[in-house]
């Protein structure tokens, strides 16, 4: 069987398919994270096998998915995130994120809201990423910790960002391509957060901000949260993430002419 060992946040993850096209795309997606150590370290197995075109099953973490006909890129990158939460104390929650001069700055929002190509583009403007979909966040230390998977994206995001043309990948998923992360990319842990809930709002040519609270902060953390649920003591992790985030400035952010976002983020630095 095909092999890639990945070690994400010192758990190490051995993931084996028959076929390795199978796994083409977890490779490209999670390259910052390969490892070479020994399997036999491994925290978590992750089995793919496939019955016939298009029809896998997936043992992990002595479970099994039933994955017939599905596309096996998506849900292999869900199996190896919850696997990750399951692993872990870290409250995962959906938003992008990027840092400069130590601070992140991190856009919580929905799925195609624009997440992706926001950090695209303030990456080309000398931003490094945590991530542009997935963060993580240590409620016990309050540090962010960096998931650069490679970033998804569409052949319409290559209209905006043109100079992305030359180095993406096209994956099997039907038009997804992804951009591979460099490691001079990638940023250092955070402390120190400004948060934004993101709305795309093309109708507006410059950006709408506004202060928000951090109680609604907090409700909006819970709602987009793919870990709260998995927490065996809700109420401590819930006290954790309030004392967290109170420490953090909140915004409501609508809009969409990128270009107009480094100033931004500059001026509210």
């Amino acid at each position: 069987m095909e092999t890639i060992n990945l070690n994400i946040f010192n758990k190490i993850l051995n993931i084996r398919a028959e076929v390795q096209n199978e796994l083409d795309d977890v490779y490209h997606t999670f390259s910052y994270f390969l490892s070479d150590v020994n399997v036999d370290k491994a925290d978590i197995n992750i089995i793919i096998e496939k019955n016939n075109e298009n029809e896998y099953r997936i043992v992990y973490d002595d479970k099994i998915s039933a994955c017939a006909k599905v596309n096996l890129y998506p849900k292999l990158c869900d199996i190896i995130k919850r696997t990750i939460i399951l692993k872990t104390s870290l409250f995962c929650f959906h938003a992008a994120a990027v840092e400069k001069n130590g601070k992140a700055f991190i856009f919580v929002s929905t799925g195609n809201s624009g997440k992706s190509t926001l950090c695209t583009s303030l990456i080309l403007n000398d931003y490094k990423l945590l991530s542009d979909d997935t963060c993580w966040l240590d409620i016990d230390t309050g540090i962010i910790h960096p998931y650069p998977l490679a970033i998804g994206t569409r052949y319409k995001t290559l209209d905006v960002l043109p100079a992305l043309r030359d180095i993406v990948i096209q994956t099997t998923f039907p038009g997804k391509l992804i951009i591979p992360i460099l490691n001079d990319w990638v940023a250092s842990p955070c402390k120190e957060f400004v948060y934004f809930l993101w709305d795309l709002d093309l109708k507006s040519s410059k950006f709408n901000i506004e202060t928000v609270e951090n109680d609604e902060l907090a409700y909006n953390l819970l709602a987009h949260s793919f870990s709260f649920k998995y927490c065996n003591k809700k109420k401590e992790a819930f006290e954790k993430l309030i004392y967290t985030i109170n420490k953090s400035k909140c915004y409501s952010l609508k809009g969409h002419n990128l270009s107009l976002l480094p100033q931004l983020l500059k001026e509210l630095s």
